[in-house]
């Protein structure tokens, strides 16, 4: 085969690579401006709600929305931090540590959780992928909330307690941590254990 029809070929293939690389970029772009399920005024509705007030039903419409709509899952983490720091509505703070391990390890709560608490444990050892600086801001959440009695701040923080997961494995926090959690479930007349 001549190198003038050798170098063609080649160009030819290097063209159409280059081609399916633009198609499937435009399709990413497409999948990110799309909406599924939710019109444009309710997404912008629920986004005010929450940052005006801290509305709990909206902001359960924009994880909903941003369920449904991958290519946007961290849009979510601003109406997180809004609920918690500006809002003071410390039953998030587990929601802030879940967006922010998700943004930095790229691993979902729902991957793990099959609705036993332990389960929570393979999900939680993820926090040993970030360096000191992240997890400790992702633990600050924790301990706000667990400050404020939020339960599932308690539980994360029992698990991590337990199994070292932020480099200090301390069974008797963990179990002063425990009891806290038996105390909040029979309080709001929960099981979580």
């Amino acid at each position: 085969m001549p190198a003038c029809s050798k170098e063609k070929e080649e160009a030819t293939k290097r063209l159409k690579v280059e081609r399916r690389k633009k198609i499937i970029k435009n399709k990413e772009l497409d999948d990110f401006k799309k909406f599924n399920y939710f019109d444009y005024n309710t997404v912008m509705e629920s986004k005010y709600k929450v940052l005006k007030s801290g509305d709990k039903i909206a902001y359960s419409n924009l994880v909903l929305f941003y369920s449904y709509n991958k290519s946007k899952k961290n849009e979510i983490l601003p109406y997180s931090l809004l609920m918690v720091e500006k809002h003071k509505k410390y039953d998030y703070c587990t929601s802030v540590f879940e967006n922010l391990l998700e943004f930095y390890t790229d691993k979902e709560v729902g991957s793990y959780y099959n609705g036993n608490h332990r389960s929570l444990t393979g999900y939680l050892k993820n926090i040993e992928l970030l360096d000191k600086q992240q997890r400790d801001y992702l633990l600050y959440f924790l301990n706000v909330g667990a400050n404020h009695n939020a339960i599932m701040s308690v539980s994360y923080l029992e698990i991590i307690k337990r199994n070292g997961f932020d480099g200090d494995k301390n069974l008797k926090k963990a179990d002063s941590l425990e009891r806290v959690l038996h105390s909040l479930e029979k309080e709001n007349n929960l099981r979580i254990f």
